[in-house]
């Protein structure tokens, strides 16, 4: 719940409900439940956060020293599920926006944007797709061995393997000793 997809789902369903209830045939358990929603998708998201600070954390215990590879910059995913609910949203209102020729044109440039949006994230999508396939075709024919297997890592030694763990984690490889009746710890 905490990914950037389901948590602006969760916002916005949260949103609807409240709207729900303010233009009257809702009642006030319904704009509750909308801000129960909100609540819950603001939470999880910080949650995530927390996780994936800890998850970074915990995966540099062996890197020691390398550097981490470079991620690429892609369109954000919430923009592209942001624009296919726009784009769905649109058709769902569009009864109710007649009459108004002003929100009307507005609403078909708005979806005609998101469609275009969607359609070239699409194509993009499926080119990645393949070239990647192809390029797997391409290394196919190598050994099982060279591709199956990364270089040999250089090995840490002890201390500094020790010296680079979190906090949380050296305390459990740090052993205790109750000396009459003083805890006192022993270092590896």
């Amino acid at each position: 719940m905490g990914s950037p997809f389901v948590a602006s789902a969760l916002a916005v369903c949260g949103i609807l409900m409240i709207d729900a209830w303010a233009q009257g045939p809702a009642s006030f358990w319904f704009a509750l439940v909308g801000c129960s929603f909100i609540a819950n998708a603001f939470s999880c998201t910080r949650r995530m956060k927390v996780y994936k600070a800890w998850l970074k954390e915990w995966d540099s215990v062996g890197s020691f020293g390398m550097k981490e590879p470079k991620l690429k910059m892609r369109p954000s995913r919430v923009l592209t599920f942001t624009a296919a609910g726009l784009f769905i949203g649109i058709l769902g209102y569009w009864p109710q926006a007649e009459g108004r020729p002003p929100l009307q044109h507005l609403l078909v440039w708005v979806w005609l944007g998101c469609g275009l949006f969607l359609i070239v994230r699409l194509i993009v999508g499926v080119g990645r797709l393949i070239i990647k396939r192809r390029d797997r075709i391409g290394r196919s024919d190598a050994a099982p061995v060279s591709w199956m297997l990364s270089g040999a890592m250089d090995a840490p030694s002890r201390m500094e393997a020790t010296q680079r763990l979190p906090e949380y984690a050296a305390r459990v490889l740090t052993p205790q000793r109750v000396t009459a009746g003083v805890v006192t710890e022993r270092h590896i």
